[in-house]
């Protein structure tokens, strides 16, 4: 994965969440990058929503559900 500058990453990010979904590859790289990023974040907290967030919508643009990765 290529390397995005932390600032542009969260604009990129923000943009994703706001139309909430992921329309390519470039844009699922970008989410991919900042749920790394945001691994370690506390349940419930803003930065573990986004994590939930983030998931929801790469689930979706890879036509998956949660749960199907932890069967």
């Amino acid at each position: 994965m290529k390397a995005v500058k932390r600032s542009n990453l969260k604009l990129s990010i923000i943009e994703i969440l706001s139309k909430n979904n992921i329309s390519d590859r470039n844009e699922l790289t970008l989410a991919l990058q900042r749920v790394e990023e945001l691994w370690n974040a506390q349940l419930n907290s803003t930065e573990g929503n986004e994590v939930h967030n983030l998931a929801d919508l790469i689930c979706g643009y890879d036509k998956k559900y949660w749960n199907s990765f932890f069967e």
